[in-house]
């Protein structure tokens, strides 16, 4: 699960810190990002974007961080929040990733030029 939110307020709203024992996951910041697995995904209403990704043994948390990041996108590009995974979302993330190529293209110098031989 990854979030864009840093500090104890997303922690505590996310269940990574509180009174429970014992604990129900385990986070880090990770370039201004809180992000973390859980033992469940969040039940209530989250006023900010949690990616969530798919469940994994610990040898393939990697895999499940890396789909919990592109889902992150993804909603940063459509200013979504709430909780979402990869899933939920459609087609939502191939048009994003779509669009980031395409602004890409349009940076490289000599992009909007046709090459002809």
């Amino acid at each position: 699960m990854t979030c864009p939110r840093s500090g104890r307020s997303a922690s505590v709203k996310l269940g990574f810190q509180g009174t429970l024992t014992p604990r129900l996951g385990l986070a880090a910041m990770i370039d201004d990002d809180l992000a973390g697995f859980l033992l469940r995904p969040p039940a209530s209403a989250i006023p900010f974007a949690v990616a969530v990704g798919p469940p994994r043994p610990i040898e393939r948390l990697t895999e499940s961080f890396e789909l919990a990041s592109r889902t992150l996108a993804t909603m940063g590009a459509f200013d979504m929040v709430g909780v979402y995974d990869l899933e939920a979302l459609g087609v939502l993330p191939a048009i994003s990733q779509n669009d980031r190529r395409r602004r890409s293209r349009a940076a490289l110098p000599g992009a909007a030029r046709r090459v002809t031989g």
